[in-house]
């Protein structure tokens, strides 16, 4: 009774029906049984994934191999502290320390400006070091330098063989200015090779130096080494070839750096118009020559 009450619903359906409930019952059963099944016959990714590993593992070894191959970059220290382009920073200088163009022994006490740009210190090294000798400052030994600030330890490396310090004790040494060479003017602090040339080219040029001070119309002489070479140095006139100015023509006047071709002519004008010249003087006194010119010139000329 109980089994027939089950089926009437079952019963009382169409044809069509009972075949699609039918249908649908065995579909259910197909996808449980599957379910159960399935994952005893098949473990998900049981096998792929020891594949996956070893290729990602043969990948990773490709890359190693291909890292060790490329350049290695180098390491770049400028943001370090105390790298020298955040010294400059810090002390405010923007121009670092460069190879010495030109090597040649000098002494702090009297190295120069021009010169310490030669031998390659910064401006601002250079500029320390002047200071420190204007407020008194004295170098005992040639370490001494590397205490200014702003010298750079491997340019101090170098110049350290080039560096000497004169005794106060050793004797000083006095040059006749017309008759030393070259050689004996770069033996005095604060005249290097170029500077010694020019002075002897310029001596030539004007027949000798009457005086100390013409030192300075040498090219590139300055007064900072100017006075630290006079004590050194003496001059005497009489060495200093002189223009007859009764018998020079217009040329051998005008070679002369006082004398130019407007000056000459007038010399040599008033030479035709007078006659001999008896004195020098009369040249200032019948304004031939000015005050200025004659200044400069009368002592390299003479009357024969």
């Amino acid at each position: 009774m109980k089994i027939k009450r089950f089926l009437d619903p079952f019963i009382l359906l169409s044809k069509a029906e009972r075949n699609g409930a039918i249908v649908l019952l065995i579909i259910i059963g197909v996808l449980m049984i599957t379910r159960i099944l399935l994952p005893r016959f098949f473990k998900p990714g049981g096998k792929d994934i020891p594949v996956l590993e070893k290729r990602l593992e043969l990948v990773q070894k490709q890359n190693d191999s291909l890292d060790a191959l490329r350049p290695k970059k180098k390491k770049s220290y400028s943001n370090y502290p105390d790298n020298s382009a955040n010294k400059a920073k810090q002390v405010g200088n923007k121009d670092f320390q460069r190879s010495p163009s030109v090597l040649f022994v000098f002494d702090p006490n009297n190295v120069t400006l021009t010169e310490m740009d030669s031998l390659g210190f910064s401006k601002y090294a250079a500029q320390n070091l002047i200071n420190y000798r204007e407020k008194g400052g004295k170098f005992n030994k040639p370490e001494d330098v590397k205490k200014i600030y702003g010298v750079d330890s491997a340019l101090f490396v170098v110049l350290l063989p080039y560096i000497t310090v004169e005794s106060a004790s050793k004797q000083k040494i006095l040059l006749e200015l017309n008759s030393s060479d070259s050689i004996s003017l770069i033996a005095l602090n604060g005249i290097g090779p170029k500077l010694a040339s020019r002075i002897c080219k310029y001596r030539k040029q004007l027949g000798g130096f009457v005086r100390l001070e013409q030192l300075k119309e040498v090219y590139q002489f300055s007064d900072e080494t100017y006075n630290a070479v006079i004590p050194s140095l003496t001059v005497d006139p009489n060495l200093a070839k002189k223009i007859n100015v009764n018998f020079a023509d217009i040329n051998e006047m005008k070679n002369h750096p006082y004398i130019d071709y407007k000056m000459a002519r007038k010399i040599v004008d008033y030479r035709s118009s007078k006659g001999f010249i008896k004195s020098v003087d009369v040249l200032l006194r019948d304004s031939i020559l000015d005050q200025q010119a004659y200044d400069k010139i009368h002592a390299y000329l003479k009357i024969e």
